[in-house]
């Protein structure tokens, strides 16, 4: 990675040269350096006492060990002995450090002894340290040899002298004291200079060094450090490997420190320097996921490749109009298909659209054989992602060339970690309450997921109900002409059941029956008698030939008689047939006769006085009894129907009071996580009461979007005064055919629409509640503006601060201060950029000044001014040449920059 990173330095160490040293003979160059890479340190200066005559051996040594390595030396000066730190450039040399010595008037036999030292005063020291460009560290202020013995006022001109960036401690216990900046009574100060007392001989000399700590925690232009000065070991005064690594601080510099880096994070603060009281281990907070390098290949704008490589920490992008800054954020935007996201915002919308295409020599930049490369890392791995015109793919580094690819859900895995703010799009969300609140509940996903997928649950259960009932409906419509269908033939019934009419039906049937019986028995005796006739008449009383002849004679005597017999029965039969005519006959003289003949014109007059249908059921009443049994079924069906229909209501109603309760739950869930989260505004959660989204998303739901504008400008303005809520609208759907709907609706047409709209619909109407509305108010020069009446750049510069507050995503931000006056830009934007930076990765194209250098900016490209997209120069901020660079492009260059300071009085 490029860009100042953290380096866990020693800047006060000995070597043998320091007559202190204990084991002068023992210990070489190879064993300190690798001593102090055993021990994790990355930076170091070696200070022998007055001497720099070991600097060029163990510079020699650490340089090709990979340690970085600053010339030093600790002076002591004046009568009292006063320690000073003074570090040189890396390319000094023992030659440079023994000059300055010499210089102040230190005899080169005396190098390597801790006194006499030199003569002159710890002004004089500094002043001459200052005249050549040295860092001055005033060594261990509270302990032996530090400022304490200095008169005070000498003391504060030291620590108020301008080139004095830093000073070195010691005693952990007076920094846990003083953290607070507080007033420390006398009694705990005198607890705390005895628990000191103990390490050390004299509690005059700790009371000293305890007041002179205090001067430097009271203030807040002086960096704290903390150094080994090596021991030999535990208490000990003499120097020695075992105390290498011991104590150290933490440092950010360029990649490749420099002395002027070095004097940038001192005098920086404690933004660029940490010191190791209270913390044994510095962990710089490692980033899941950011950016390493962006490829881009043959676009319109370049033909040549353009490689831009991003610090982990902030990466700012400058440039004069025109040089193709946005291009950047944009192509970030594009190899990580952030399309959806862009397409939120119509103008936002509209730019990238116009950018992101096939050139056809108006607009767009892309060509068939562009390619785009993002390198990154994301949870350990590294990946590249590559987006052509036809094709995005994601492989692992060490896949590059092959065809192992990862699946698609990468692209999407990665992307979710890296949010991208095109121009104008952060005031574009300022706008938008649904916006806001997504933004929000990213924070907050796991939380309002869980409840959010109750409410989907819910939601499906009303639907279910509400299917059901649907179902149900229909066969509940036809209760009304069941009843009536039930009552006619119960009626029927009722009169077909008459007695008289029942005496009359049953003696008919009985006459019938009768007939029946009499025709039958008519038919039986004609049938039998028929029977024997043809049987008598059919038989054979012939005799074959071979009858024998003796007695053939008398055969057919017998022959003779049979047939004269047969002759008379069937005389007789026909005598039978005879009596049996005449007996049918003489029936219908008989008084049974008269009285069948009395039952027919009974039942012919009742016949003509029914209808078909009732004739037809008076002969079958059983058929008409079940059919009023089928009906009377059927009803009860129907009333189970409704009884479960008033159950599913009942359910619908219960459900849907939970779906509300469900809502409120989400909104604490919000109001729990925004709660004191910002500094430099306010952000509340009114519940239910994003009421311009709601009627958005009701006009979208029933088609009229563009028309009828009064009557939900209406709707909103009774909304929001708390006339009316959601569930008076759905009632209007519910019962559109209810005149009630003109207190909402007053226009009749919009109203007969309505009465056109699906079930599914008006179910999705009701499930229509106002969401939660974001309210954001900012200060303002002593002033709390609310976010829907302030200015575009108020508006910008809120929705800023809570991107930069919220989560450790990758900020990728494109001219974040565009609305913005000044002001703003430094109070809230450079101080969440300072505050978040460590443990997210932030890259912003920018045009102001503020935030590359009061943001400390680890990472600047400066764009190049050609006439093909390039990059110019790209460094540290540490760098002179990026300095000058972003003077050029932002201040109008040094003169320009020195002209307004000195009109506004600044020295």
């Amino acid at each position: 990675m490029v860009g100042n990173k953290w380096f866990k330095t020693d800047l006060h160490l000995h070597s043998p040269e320091s007559v202190c040293f204990k084991k002068r003979n023992e210990v070489t160059a190879e064993m300190w350096v690798q001593k102090c890479l055993d021990e994790g340190l990355e930076c170091v200066a070696l200070t022998d006492h007055n001497s720099g005559n070991n600097v060029d051996e163990y510079k020699s040594v650490a340089n090709q060990k990979g340690l970085v390595f600053f010339p030093g030396v600790e002076i002591t000066c004046g009568e009292n002995g006063t320690h000073l730190l003074v570090i040189f450039d890396l390319e000094d040399t023992t030659e440079t450090v023994n000059d300055f010595l010499v210089g102040l008037g230190i005899k080169r036999e005396s190098f390597g002894n801790s006194k006499p030292g030199t003569s002159m005063s710890v002004i004089e020291v500094i002043n001459r340290a200052v005249e050549q460009n040295k860092i001055v560290i005033p060594a261990h202020i509270d302990e032996f040899n530090g400022l304490a013995n200095l008169d005070n006022q000498v003391q504060d001109e030291i620590l108020n002298h301008k080139e004095i960036f830093a000073v070195q401690l010691v005693q952990n216990e007076f920094f846990e004291v003083s953290k607070e900046k507080k007033n420390i009574k006398k009694d705990e100060q005198q607890q705390i200079i005895s628990k000191v007392s103990e390490r050390y001989d004299g509690a005059d000399e700790v009371n000293k060094w305890f007041k002179i700590s205090q001067k430097v925690y009271k203030r807040n232009d002086l960096s704290i450090l903390t150094f080994s000065d090596n021991p030999d070991g535990p208490r000990e005064s003499k120097h020695g490997l075992w105390g290498i690594g011991t104590r150290f601080s933490h440092i950010k510099m360029t990649e490749k420190p420099t002395l002027n880096s070095l004097k940038d994070a001192l005098r920086i603060g404690q933004r660029r320097v940490k010191h190791d009281f209270g913390v044994k281990s510095f962990e710089n907070e490692n980033k899941n996921t950011f950016l390493k390098k962006l490829i881009i290949k043959n676009t319109t704008q370049n033909q040549s490749e353009l490689i831009i490589d991003f610090s982990e920490d902030l990466t700012t992008i400058i440039g004069g109009r025109g040089t193709g800054k946005s291009f950047i954020t944009r192509f970030l935007a594009y190899v990580l298909n952030k399309e959806e996201k862009i397409n939120q915002f119509e103008e936002v919308k509209a730019d990238y659209n116009n950018f992101a295409k096939l050139s056809d020599n108006r607009s767009g930049v892309l060509q068939k054989d562009t390619e785009v490369q993002l390198y990154v890392q994301h949870a350990g791995d590294n990946y590249c992602i590559s987006r052509t015109f036809t094709s995005t793919t994601v492989q692992l580094e060490e896949h590059i060339g092959s065809e192992k690819f990862e699946p698609e859900e990468r692209l999407k895995q990665i992307a979710e970690n890296i949010d991208i703010y095109l121009q104008k799009q952060i005031f574009e969300m300022s706008k938008n309450q649904t916006s806001i609140r997504d933004f929000i509940d990213v924070y907050c996903e796991e939380e309002i997921s869980v409840v959010k997928g109750k409410i989907d649950e819910l939601e499906n259960q009303i639907r279910k109900l509400s299917l059901e009932n649907k179902s149900m409906s229909t066969e509940i419509s036809k209760e009304s002409k069941l009843e009536l269908e039930h009552n006619d033939l119960e009626n029927k019934l009722k009169k077909l059941s008459d007695p008289k009419i029942q005496d009359i039906v049953r003696d008919s049937k009985e006459s019938i029956k009768e007939e029946n019986i009499l025709e039958d028995d008519y038919n039986n005796i004609s049938n039998q008698i028929t029977h024997l006739k043809d049987y008598i008449l059919n038989l054979n009383l012939e005799f074959s030939e071979e009858f024998p002849q003796a007695i053939r004679n008398e055969r057919v005597e017998l022959q003779n008689a049979l047939k004269e017999q047969l002759e008379n029965i069937v005389c007789a039969l026909t005598t039978m047939e005879e009596a049996k005519d005449r007996f049918y006959e003489d029936k219908e003289k008989s008084e049974w006769s008269k009285i069948s003949k009395q039952r027919k014109v009974a039942l012919e007059e009742l016949k003509n006085s029914l209808t078909d249908e009732e004739i037809k059921q008076l002969e079958d009443l059983n058929s008409l009894s079940n059919q009023i049994e089928s009906t009377q079924q059927k009803l009860e069906n129907i009333r189970q129907l409704k009884e479960n229909t008033a159950n599913n209501k009942s359910k619908e109603k219960e459900y849907f009071k939970e779906i509300i309760e469900q809502y409120g739950i989400i909104c604490k869930i919000r109001r729990n996580f925004l709660k004191d989260k910002f500094d430099n505004i306010k952000v509340s959660v009114q519940e239910k009461s994003d009421f311009e989204s709601y009627v958005t998303k009701l006009r979208k739901l029933i088609g009229k979007e563009n028309v009828y504008d009064d009557q939900f400008d209406r709707v909103k303005e009774k909304l929001e005064n708390k006339s009316i809520d959601s569930s008076d609208i759905f009632s209007v759907f519910e019962n559109i055919d209810n005149n009630e709907s003109l207190e909402i609706f007053t226009d009749k047409r919009l109203l007969s629409l309505f009465k056109n709209l699906s079930t599914d619909t008006i179910l999705d109407i009701k499930f229509l509640i106002p969401q939660d509305k974001i309210i954001i108010r900012i200060e303002v020069n002593g002033r709390t503006v609310e976010l829907t009446n302030a200015s575009a750049g108020q508006k910008t510069s809120a929705m800023l601060t809570m991107i930069l507050g919220l989560g450790n995503k990758v900020l990728v931000l494109d001219q974040p201060e565009d609305d913005l006056d000044s002001q703003l830009i430094n109070d809230l934007i450079v101080s969440n950029i300072i505050n978040k930076k460590e443990n997210r990765q932030i890259i912003a194209v920018t045009h102001n000044a503020n935030i590359p250098v009061n943001a400390d900016s680890e990472w600047i490209i400066a764009m190049g001014d050609t006439k093909e997209l390039t990059v110019g120069e790209t460094g540290s901020i540490d760098q002179i040449n990026i300095k000058d660079k972003i003077c050029l492009i932002m201040e109008g260059g040094s003169e320009a920059f020195k002209n307004r300071a000195m009109r506004y009085g600044f020295k």
